[in-house]
């Protein structure tokens, strides 16, 4: 259980019947039936047709002992990876401009997608969302 794991987090030891007889006197369903939000699992079963995601991974060159940034899209249903652009630099306008260029590239099938899953590193945020911003694009998730 969830909460269970969070108290003993915390230093608390509770057994996970009495975490259910609490939730349960005090009115509260188990997780399966909840029904107060969407869960992200939910979410992505859903979505997972016009979700891409992306990201950046790093590759050190021990030849050069220089750090390379790839950012790469994957599409959620297909698995489809494309390997956007190397860079040894990477910033906001370089992202933004690798996301411009993918969605070029998909052309007509741009419209297929719906959501663009991407990390909480600040090459992902500010300024690479205006690229992202038109209604024709991917929503930034």
């Amino acid at each position: 259980m969830r909460i269970r794991g969070e108290l003993l987090a915390l230093g608390h030891r509770v057994g996970t019947s009495t975490i259910r007889r609490i939730l349960k006197r005090s009115g509260i369903p188990p997780a399966p039936t909840r029904q107060d939000h969407t869960t992200w699992r939910r979410f992505l079963r859903t979505r997972a047709a016009s979700l891409l995601a992306c990201d950046v991974f790093t590759v050190d060159c021990a030849i050069t002992l220089r750090r390379c940034y790839v950012v790469f899209v994957i599409e959620v249903v297909s698995r489809y990876v494309h390997i956007l652009e190397v860079t040894a630099n990477p910033d906001g306008a370089w992202t933004t401009q690798q996301v411009r260029n993918l969605l070029m590239d998909l052309g007509e099938r741009a419209d297929e997608f719906g959501y663009l899953i991407r990390g909480r590193h600040p090459r992902h945020h500010g300024e690479p969302r205006r690229g992202l911003d038109d209604p024709a694009g991917p929503q930034p998730c």
